[in-house]
């Protein structure tokens, strides 16, 4: 509802999407009976369109204590973000990032 109180279109860009486990892992994820369980990491993804524009949000929480594995994925990620941010500079061409 707040995204719709805060002006995004009635129809969005996708379906949300939300899953957890096994499934988590599958791009556009379809809705199962398995219940959450310990360890599982949930995926909530979802977006908005405004004005032509299409937004798309992804977040992930752990359910409970956070596996070895995925806590060296997250900082993979979060170090890869960071390069991107640092590189990616209004006015510099896309071949001169890096």
């Amino acid at each position: 509802m707040q995204l719709f109180r805060h002006g995004s279109a009635s129809e969005l860009p996708f379906a949300p999407i939300v899953c957890a486990g096994p499934n988590s892992a599958n791009p556009h994820a379809a809705p199962t009976e398995r219940k959450l369980q310990a360890g599982d990491m949930l995926i909530v993804d979802w977006g908005a369109a405004h004005d032509g524009y299409f937004s798309d949000l992804t977040r992930t929480f752990a359910i409970g204590e956070v596996d070895a594995e995925f806590q060296k994925i997250h900082k993979t990620v979060q170090a890869a973000n960071t390069a991107g941010r640092a590189a990616g500079k209004p006015g510099v061409p896309r071949r001169e990032r890096r």
